[in-house]
């Protein structure tokens, strides 16, 4: 099976290496120092397996494997982490990757195993965070849905009032800003705050941030 090794620190990609080419049926086709080209070599050698960095200059692991599934969809990656970190293995789990080592629990006979699992379709990741992470992906696809759902009731000036909101103006500002009336801005206000289910505009600025609907400057 073909792999790429992509991590930013040489030792450590060349200890990856040194431990999968004792392997008679593994055969190392690049290295590569950073996201970006990883997504370049992988699209030249099409790998089966690519053991990705998490954390690298530039464009990171997550990203370039977000890249690579995108146009490689049966490439299979292994995130190398730092550490276990559940929102960093979330991450990666929905940008593609099939599973995670750490890298100072990562023995040479473990990389070995895990990219013969992974090539053979195996999801990689402990029996103890499956769970977790199944429980976690679900609310963050159920608060991706509900972002969604307020997304699309709010109509385009709401959104707008929304935004302004967030940026410090008050009824009369945004009057100006939108040229209308004063009652026209209060009307929309509380059409925001009723479909956000908020009694105030704090409250109505503390959901929206939540849910991704606006940010703070």
């Amino acid at each position: 099976m073909r792999v790429l090794l992509v991590d930013d620190h040489r030792l450590v990609s060349e200890m990856l290496r040194q431990a999968l080419e004792v392997a008679e049926d593994i055969e190392v086709v690049g290295v590569a120092a950073n996201g970006a080209d990883a997504v370049v070599q992988a699209r030249r050698h099409q790998p089966d397996v690519i053991l990705m960095d998490v954390e690298m200059d530039g464009t990171n692991g997550i990203e370039a494997t977000r890249q690579i599934v995108a146009a490689l969809p049966t490439t299979r990656i292994i995130m190398l982490t730092a550490n276990d970190d559940q929102s960093t293995v979330l991450d990666a789990m929905e940008a593609g990757a099939v599973g995670y080592l750490t890298k100072d629990k990562a023995a040479v006979d473990d990389v070995v195993d895990t990219v013969r699992r992974a090539a053979q379709g195996e999801i990689m990741l402990p029996p103890s965070l499956i769970g977790r992470l199944v429980t976690s992906l679900a609310a963050r696809r159920r608060e991706q849905f509900e972002r969604q759902v307020i997304a699309d009731a709010l109509t385009m000036r709401e959104k707008e009032i929304l935004t302004l909101i967030a940026d410090g103006a008050d009824n009369k500002s945004i009057a100006d800003r939108l040229i209308v009336s004063p009652h026209t801005v209060r009307t929309h206000v509380q059409n925001v705050l009723a479909k956000l289910g908020a009694h105030s505009k704090l409250e109505a600025l503390t959901i929206a941030v939540r849910r991704g609907l606006v940010s703070l400057n």
